[in-house]
Protein backbone atom coordinates (compact mmCIF):
# COMPACT_ATOMS: atom_id res chain seq x y z
CA UNK A 1 0.00 0.00 0.00
CA UNK A 2 2.76 2.18 0.76
CA UNK A 3 4.09 1.79 -2.99
CA UNK A 4 0.69 3.20 -3.87
CA UNK A 5 0.93 6.16 -2.14
CA UNK A 6 4.42 6.44 -3.24
CA UNK A 7 3.24 6.46 -6.82
CA UNK A 8 0.51 8.85 -6.16
CA UNK A 9 3.34 11.44 -4.50
CA UNK A 10 5.28 11.43 -7.90
CA UNK A 11 2.45 11.43 -10.37
CA UNK A 12 1.13 14.70 -8.35
CA UNK A 13 4.36 16.03 -8.40
CA UNK A 14 5.55 15.48 -11.71
CA UNK A 15 2.27 16.76 -13.01
CA UNK A 16 2.47 20.22 -11.11
CA UNK A 17 6.22 20.71 -11.99
CA UNK A 18 5.17 19.70 -15.73
CA UNK A 19 2.70 22.28 -15.87
CA UNK A 20 5.23 25.34 -14.43
CA UNK A 21 7.24 24.05 -16.60
CA UNK A 22 5.30 25.05 -19.49
CA UNK A 23 3.77 28.15 -18.07
CA UNK A 24 7.50 29.37 -18.11
CA UNK A 25 7.63 28.45 -21.74
CA UNK A 26 10.25 25.02 -21.04
CA UNK A 27 9.46 21.78 -22.09
CA UNK A 28 7.30 19.18 -19.29
CA UNK A 29 9.97 16.73 -18.82
CA UNK A 30 12.36 19.46 -17.74
CA UNK A 31 9.63 20.22 -14.74
CA UNK A 32 8.90 16.38 -14.09
CA UNK A 33 13.03 16.30 -14.07
CA UNK A 34 12.95 18.84 -11.76
CA UNK A 35 10.37 17.26 -9.29
CA UNK A 36 12.56 13.91 -9.54
CA UNK A 37 15.35 15.96 -7.93
CA UNK A 38 13.38 17.86 -5.59
CA UNK A 39 11.33 14.26 -4.47
CA UNK A 40 15.24 12.57 -4.34
CA UNK A 41 16.26 14.95 -1.99
CA UNK A 42 13.07 15.04 0.41
CA UNK A 43 13.56 11.79 0.77
CA UNK A 44 17.10 11.37 1.21
CA UNK A 45 16.91 13.68 3.95
CA UNK A 46 13.39 12.45 5.38
CA UNK A 47 13.20 8.68 4.60
CA UNK A 48 13.23 7.37 7.82
CA UNK A 49 10.50 9.78 9.24
CA UNK A 50 7.94 9.85 5.71
CA UNK A 51 8.52 6.43 4.71
CA UNK A 52 8.75 2.79 6.78
CA UNK A 53 11.58 1.35 4.04
CA UNK A 54 13.90 2.13 1.66
CA UNK A 55 12.79 3.85 -1.05
CA UNK A 56 16.15 2.31 -2.87
CA UNK A 57 15.09 -1.28 -1.61
CA UNK A 58 11.19 -1.24 -2.51
CA UNK A 59 10.99 -3.66 -5.68
CA UNK A 60 7.42 -2.59 -6.26
CA UNK A 61 9.07 0.91 -6.80
CA UNK A 62 12.15 -0.05 -8.45
CA UNK A 63 10.00 -2.16 -10.93
CA UNK A 64 7.38 0.34 -11.83
CA UNK A 65 10.72 3.23 -12.75
CA UNK A 66 12.57 0.76 -14.80
CA UNK A 67 8.39 0.49 -16.42
CA UNK A 68 8.73 4.47 -16.40
CA UNK A 69 11.80 4.44 -18.73
CA UNK A 70 10.89 1.35 -20.68
CA UNK A 71 7.46 3.32 -21.97
CA UNK A 72 9.71 6.80 -22.19
CA UNK A 73 12.10 4.63 -24.81
CA UNK A 74 9.52 2.99 -26.45
CA UNK A 75 7.87 6.36 -26.99
CA UNK A 76 11.05 7.93 -28.56
CA UNK A 77 11.81 4.64 -30.72
CA UNK A 78 7.64 5.37 -32.13
CA UNK A 79 7.90 8.36 -32.53
CA UNK A 80 11.05 8.51 -34.71
CA UNK A 81 11.78 7.80 -38.00
CA UNK A 82 15.21 5.93 -39.36
CA UNK A 83 14.93 8.09 -42.45
CA UNK A 84 15.35 11.29 -40.30
CA UNK A 85 18.13 9.34 -38.64
CA UNK A 86 19.76 8.90 -41.92
CA UNK A 87 19.64 12.73 -43.14
CA UNK A 88 21.43 13.97 -40.35
CA UNK A 89 24.31 11.15 -40.22
CA UNK A 90 27.21 12.83 -40.89
CA UNK A 91 26.79 15.97 -39.15
CA UNK A 92 25.20 14.06 -36.76
CA UNK A 93 28.70 11.76 -36.68
CA UNK A 94 30.42 14.56 -35.95
CA UNK A 95 28.54 16.35 -33.20
CA UNK A 96 28.50 12.98 -31.38
CA UNK A 97 31.77 12.64 -31.34
CA UNK A 98 32.74 16.09 -29.80
CA UNK A 99 30.38 15.86 -27.86
CA UNK A 100 31.18 13.11 -25.87
CA UNK A 101 34.81 13.75 -26.42
CA UNK A 102 34.67 16.93 -24.31
CA UNK A 103 32.94 15.69 -21.40
CA UNK A 104 34.96 12.48 -21.24
CA UNK A 105 38.18 14.16 -21.20
CA UNK A 106 37.22 16.92 -18.48
CA UNK A 107 35.44 14.14 -16.17
CA UNK A 108 38.71 12.45 -16.48
CA UNK A 109 40.77 14.94 -15.98
CA UNK A 110 38.86 16.27 -12.51
CA UNK A 111 38.55 12.68 -11.30
CA UNK A 112 42.15 12.01 -12.05
CA UNK A 113 43.48 15.36 -9.87
CA UNK A 114 40.52 14.41 -6.88
CA UNK A 115 40.89 10.94 -6.89
CA UNK A 116 42.94 9.43 -4.11
CA UNK A 117 45.23 7.34 -5.37
CA UNK A 118 44.50 3.71 -5.63
CA UNK A 119 44.52 0.73 -8.33
CA UNK A 120 41.39 1.57 -9.77
CA UNK A 121 42.22 5.22 -10.02
CA UNK A 122 42.42 5.14 -13.13
CA UNK A 123 38.64 3.25 -13.61
CA UNK A 124 37.00 5.08 -11.36
CA UNK A 125 38.26 8.28 -13.21
CA UNK A 126 37.29 6.96 -16.20
CA UNK A 127 33.74 6.36 -14.45
CA UNK A 128 33.34 9.50 -13.89
CA UNK A 129 34.08 10.76 -17.54
CA UNK A 130 31.82 8.02 -18.90
CA UNK A 131 28.92 9.04 -16.85
CA UNK A 132 28.97 12.97 -17.98
CA UNK A 133 29.88 11.48 -21.89
CA UNK A 134 26.63 9.53 -22.11
CA UNK A 135 23.24 11.18 -23.01
CA UNK A 136 19.49 9.67 -23.34
CA UNK A 137 17.88 9.58 -26.24
CA UNK A 138 14.69 9.17 -24.74
CA UNK A 139 14.85 12.41 -22.95
CA UNK A 140 16.25 14.34 -25.93
CA UNK A 141 13.12 13.49 -28.26
CA UNK A 142 10.80 13.61 -25.42
CA UNK A 143 12.17 17.15 -24.83
CA UNK A 144 11.42 17.59 -28.40
CA UNK A 145 8.21 16.13 -28.80
CA UNK A 146 7.21 18.42 -25.90
CA UNK A 147 8.80 21.96 -27.60
CA UNK A 148 6.95 20.29 -31.05
CA UNK A 149 10.12 20.20 -32.75
CA UNK A 150 11.03 16.92 -32.82
CA UNK A 151 11.08 16.58 -36.88
CA UNK A 152 12.70 20.11 -37.58
CA UNK A 153 16.05 19.86 -38.96
CA UNK A 154 17.42 20.67 -35.72
CA UNK A 155 15.68 18.12 -33.76
CA UNK A 156 17.33 15.46 -36.57
CA UNK A 157 20.04 16.88 -36.06
CA UNK A 158 20.04 16.73 -32.19
CA UNK A 159 18.58 13.22 -32.16
CA UNK A 160 21.09 11.85 -34.81
CA UNK A 161 23.87 12.98 -32.45
CA UNK A 162 22.28 11.32 -29.33
CA UNK A 163 21.85 7.92 -31.28
CA UNK A 164 25.50 7.95 -32.62
CA UNK A 165 26.32 9.01 -28.77
CA UNK A 166 24.93 6.30 -28.04
CA UNK A 167 26.38 3.66 -29.91
CA UNK A 168 29.77 4.81 -28.97
CA UNK A 169 28.40 4.68 -25.34
CA UNK A 170 28.13 1.04 -25.89
CA UNK A 171 31.85 0.46 -26.95
CA UNK A 172 32.93 3.07 -23.69
CA UNK A 173 31.35 0.89 -21.33
CA UNK A 174 32.22 -2.03 -22.30
CA UNK A 175 35.71 -0.65 -22.81
CA UNK A 176 35.21 0.62 -18.77
CA UNK A 177 34.43 -2.77 -17.49
CA UNK A 178 36.98 -4.63 -19.29
CA UNK A 179 39.29 -1.91 -17.46
CA UNK A 180 37.18 -2.95 -14.15
CA UNK A 181 37.36 -6.64 -14.44
CA UNK A 182 41.38 -6.74 -15.71
CA UNK A 183 42.52 -3.50 -13.87
CA UNK A 184 44.48 -2.37 -17.29
CA UNK A 185 43.59 -1.29 -20.74
CA UNK A 186 41.75 -3.74 -23.30
CA UNK A 187 44.89 -4.70 -25.75
CA UNK A 188 43.67 -4.36 -29.87
CA UNK A 189 42.26 -7.77 -30.01
CA UNK A 190 39.77 -7.32 -27.21
CA UNK A 191 38.78 -3.53 -28.76
CA UNK A 192 38.41 -5.59 -31.94
CA UNK A 193 35.84 -7.58 -30.16
CA UNK A 194 33.90 -5.31 -28.57
CA UNK A 195 33.35 -3.04 -31.45
CA UNK A 196 32.44 -6.47 -33.40
CA UNK A 197 29.98 -7.31 -30.91
CA UNK A 198 28.57 -3.51 -30.83
CA UNK A 199 28.07 -3.80 -34.73
CA UNK A 200 26.63 -7.43 -34.58
CA UNK A 201 24.22 -6.26 -31.94
CA UNK A 202 23.15 -3.11 -33.99
CA UNK A 203 22.71 -5.33 -37.61
CA UNK A 204 20.96 -8.07 -35.94
CA UNK A 205 18.34 -5.06 -34.04
CA UNK A 206 18.56 -3.61 -38.19
CA UNK A 207 17.44 -7.33 -39.53
CA UNK A 208 14.75 -7.72 -37.20
CA UNK A 209 13.25 -4.62 -37.37
CA UNK A 210 13.46 -4.52 -41.35
CA UNK A 211 12.49 -8.04 -42.56
CA UNK A 212 11.03 -9.47 -39.35
CA UNK A 213 8.88 -7.19 -37.33
CA UNK A 214 7.02 -5.39 -40.30
CA UNK A 215 4.92 -9.47 -41.62
CA UNK A 216 4.36 -9.81 -37.79
CA UNK A 217 2.91 -6.16 -37.39
CA UNK A 218 0.90 -6.91 -40.84
CA UNK A 219 -0.19 -10.30 -39.00
CA UNK A 220 -1.42 -9.12 -35.43
CA UNK A 221 -3.22 -5.83 -37.86
CA UNK A 222 -5.08 -8.52 -39.57
CA UNK A 223 -6.37 -10.72 -36.01
CA UNK A 224 -8.71 -7.35 -36.25
CA UNK A 225 -7.97 -7.21 -32.32
CA UNK A 226 -8.22 -3.99 -31.22
CA UNK A 227 -5.68 -4.56 -28.26
CA UNK A 228 -3.47 -6.79 -30.44
CA UNK A 229 -1.53 -4.19 -31.97
CA UNK A 230 -0.26 -2.40 -28.48
CA UNK A 231 0.65 -5.89 -27.51
CA UNK A 232 2.58 -6.48 -30.13
CA UNK A 233 4.16 -3.26 -30.00
CA UNK A 234 4.74 -3.88 -25.97
CA UNK A 235 6.12 -7.63 -26.80
CA UNK A 236 8.82 -6.35 -29.64
CA UNK A 237 9.69 -3.60 -27.20
CA UNK A 238 10.65 -5.66 -24.50
CA UNK A 239 12.05 -8.14 -26.05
Amino acid sequence: METLWIVLILLIATRVCGVVASKFGQPVLVGELLAGIILGVAASQLGDQVFSSELSGDHHLMALADLGIFFLMLLGGFEMRPRDLVESSYKGLVIAVAAMLLPLATGFYVGWLWLPESELRFAQALFIGTALAITAVPVTIKIFMDMDMLHSSIGKLVVSAAVFDDFLSLILLSVLIAIINTGELPDYLSLATILLKVVAFLLIVFLLGKYIMPPLARYSASLKVEEMTFSFLLLVGAV
